[in-house]
């Protein structure tokens, strides 16, 4: 596509393939768990800048670029307010269409997951998030992109928009901007808008369709209360 602003060549995961397998075994033993990986977090009050943590520090970038290895629609529902302690859900969903634990069944239908059911009368008491794995160019290990209920329908239209083109989402490299919005109430929030800057060549596809079937695997074995509170 004209004017990308990545190529695939700009890839560590595509240029130096052959070398992951060693420095995985080396650094973090071979197995790459979902606790290896770093998170990154809508900013409050309407941020425009992503944080991202790098061995020399954090790095604050207004654009997050790179190619999409997986994503997962989470629910979880605690009965108290947040206390700051890790205090597992009381029921959660790996989809965020079937609820396990209680009430546990199907959320769509759950009073929890219904918009003004939170304290505040505001929000969802059973809050809904998806998890996206994004791998940046300069990394080979992905970073995990929590969204908020506000930002998970900018993310399922981007990827509709991309099936329309018959493009899987491993195959093209994608960007994650924030746009400060305001609510009904008056609450400025940040909603994070996606978009395709590059399309990857045959064998890049390949490298990150692989990756892509490894991070579903990755997924489906984590709780998704790790990453709402």
């Amino acid at each position: 596509m004209p004017n990308e602003l990545v190529k695939a060549s700009d890839f560590v995961l595509v240029a130096q393939h052959e070398r992951i397998s060693d420095v995985l075994g080396a650094n973090i033993g071979g197995k790459l768990e979902y606790r290896d990986l770093d998170r990154l977090r809508v900013p409050a009050g309407g941020g425009i800048t992503w944080t991202l943590e790098t061995p020399s520090g954090p790095q604050a970038i207004s654009d997050l670029v790179g190619v999409i290895v997986g994503y997962q629609d989470c629910r979880a529902y605690w009965p108290d307010p947040f206390n700051g302690s890790r205090t597992p859900a009381q029921c959660v969903s790996f989809d965020g269409v079937t609820g396990n634990g209680q009430p546990g069944g199907t959320c769509a239908r759950c009073p929890l997951a219904q918009w003004g059911s939170s304290v505040s009368g505001i929000g969802q008491a059973c809050k809904a998030t998806r998890r996206v794995l994004l791998v940046r160019p300069a990394e080979v290990l992905p970073v995990v992109v929590t969204l908020p209920p506000t930002s998970i329908a900018d993310c399922r239209q981007y990827l509709r928009r991309l099936t329309s083109i018959i493009k899987p989402y491993w195959s093209v490299v994608s960007r994650a901007t924030l746009r400060p919005e305001k609510s009904s109430t008056g609450i400025t929030y940040s909603r994070v808008h996606w978009d395709m800057v590059g399309e990857l060549d045959e064998r890049a596809t390949k490298i990150f369709a692989s990756m892509a079937q490894q991070c579903r695997r990755l997924l489906s074995t984590v709780a998704p209360d790790e990453d709402v509170r």
